[in-house]
């Protein structure tokens, strides 16, 4: 495989399109740039890391027109920043 350097949504694209395991994909999208700028307490979920996440639905509603991903939860250092209305309601009631 060649060794690019991409970011955002390039790298998904081309990790989609490579066919990449999500181990390869997510070192290629968070892990290697997170080395890369030296930010040790990030890149991977582990104990003792930041926990800064993005949970996304990949197809959207399974009501409705079709829509495409969409973000279902943010956290930010380990707490909930941001949820979806229906991923809420399954939390919190």
């Amino acid at each position: 495989m060649q060794r690019l350097l991409l970011s955002g949504d390039a790298a998904a694209a081309w990790a989609l399109s490579e066919r990449l395991t999500l181990g390869q994909a997510w070192r290629l999208i968070s892990e290697n740039p997170a080395a890369a700028a030296g930010l040790t307490d990030r890149g991977t979920i582990a104990v003792g890391k930041r926990a800064d996440l993005v949970l996304v639905d990949p197809l959207g509603p399974q009501s409705g027109p079709p829509v495409g991903p969409r973000v279902v939860a943010t956290i930010a250092g380990g707490e909930i920043a941001f949820i979806n209305g229906a991923a809420g309601r399954l939390i919190y009631g």
